[in-house]
């Protein structure tokens, strides 16, 4: 919930529950695309998402450090990628 107005709007992205590990991949993969075109470089994202096996959880991130989506879920800021082109 935003509470203050010098803080950025955001968008909830929130992905299904993956039938399986392949359709979780599947899932990661759209979402990298949408990514790449939300950010108007066209290529992959520095950031992207990723399906752990072992935790049957999405994860975002890098190779810098990533965070488990718990709630298969993840706030962007929404005055980067509601910017005027």
């Amino acid at each position: 919930m935003k509470t203050k107005k010098e803080e950025p709007d955001r968008v909830w992205f929130e992905f299904d529950k993956p039938v399986d590990a392949m359709h979780a991949n599947e899932i990661c993969v759209k979402a990298n695309r949408m990514l790449a075109r939300l950010s108007m470089t066209g290529s992959a994202p520095s950031q992207r998402f990723e399906w752990d096996e072992t935790r049957k959880a999405y994860c975002y991130g890098s190779e810098m450090g990533y965070e488990v989506l718990a709630d298969r879920g993840k706030w962007f800021n929404l005055d980067f990628f509601g910017r005027a082109p």
